[in-house]
């Protein structure tokens, strides 16, 4: 069998770049060549101007101006922090430059939260991505186009790829190495980097926080409300009247602020309360569900396995596993 072409990596940066998530994700990318004995991939690092930058912890020195874009195979997007700043100078100029670039690299991917930066673009208009599951709501009120996918581990639609959160980035790394060389290297670094792989999603990970930053003080009383009684018997009608609103209004504006509906939004709450006390209790199953608001057991264990992609009981053995 003839050796893959070499990959031409390049990683745009700025100073609000994670070196978590740019470390390793180079170190995934180099460790495939130790073990193919090959340069598969050639990876460099580009800033705005060409000039050293300093992140937290680590000094990019020598990197390459902008214009390495344009013999890049791939642009892969290091994830940006917890709090990514679109209005900061150096990532707006950077996504204006991946904007240019339209007709340039044949693929563009980000890990975890350089999901915003590429949705900055527009490429992700229309198309399924993810980033990590804590930013869901901030994103999809940045990006409503996008169609965001928050239980997926990585997502990739038209030569445009995401990674969810942390080490998501990872099986998102390890992806492209098997789609560029087979799965037998990708699963040699898996390996390497004791890492299970491949995985799918990250739903098992996620948990929902009350997040308020929408600036609707009606919606944001109705989630602080909820995150009180989520297992008490909850009707609309009495959201709306928390609300001191009509339903129709609360629907559209709740799903306008969170990107769910009320139903949507209290499930979440009450799958991620079954998750702790399956994690910390001796309670069984049924007595979770009760816990936490449900009387059919067949609906909470549906319900559990679309949010959670795993059952109650096996969640509880990948949690405590002695």
């Amino acid at each position: 069998m003839s050796a893959s072409p070499t990959l031409n990596i390049v990683l745009p940066l700025c100073s609000q770049v994670a070196a978590g998530s740019l470390l390793p994700a180079e170190d995934c990318f180099l460790l495939a060549n130790k073990l193919a004995q090959a340069p598969l991939f050639h990876l460099r690092r580009v800033t705005v101007d060409g000039q050293p930058l300093q992140l937290a912890g680590l000094t990019i020195n020598n990197p390459a101006g902008p214009s390495a874009l344009a013999n890049a195979d791939l642009v892969l997007i290091p994830g940006l922090g917890q709090q990514p700043d679109l209005t900061e100078p150096q990532l707006a100029n950077m996504a204006t430059q991946l904007q240019a670039d339209r007709d340039g690299p044949t693929k563009l991917a980000s890990l975890c939260s350089g999901a915003f930066l590429l949705a900055a673009t527009g490429r992700l208009d229309g198309r399924r991505a993810t980033t990590h599951w804590a930013l869901a709501s901030r994103f999809r009120q940045a990006y409503p186009r996008v169609k965001l996918d928050i239980s997926a581990l990585h997502t990739e639609d038209g030569g445009l790829y995401c990674s969810g959160g942390a080490h998501a980035g990872l099986d998102l790394c390890l992806h492209l190495i098997a789609e560029h060389t087979g799965p037998a290297l990708a699963r040699q670094v898996a390996n390497a980097l004791v890492i299970d792989w491949p995985r799918q999603s990250q739903a098992a990970y996620s948990g929902l926080q009350l997040d308020t930053r929408h600036g609707d003080t009606a919606v944001a009383k109705v989630q602080a409300w909820l995150h009180r009684h989520y297992a008490q018997a909850i009707r609309l009608e009495d959201l709306a009247a928390e609300a001191h609103l009509s339903p129709r209004t609360l629907l559209r504006r709740f799903k306008q602020a969170t990107g769910e509906t009320p139903i949507g939004y209290l499930q979440q709450l009450r799958i991620d309360a079954a998750k702790r006390l399956l994690e910390t209790s001796s309670l069984n199953v049924d007595q979770i569900m009760a816990a936490v608001g449900y009387e059919d057991r067949a609906s909470f264990g549906q319900l559990f396995k679309t949010l959670a992609a795993c059952s109650p009981q096996q969640y509880r053995l990948r949690v405590r596993p002695g």
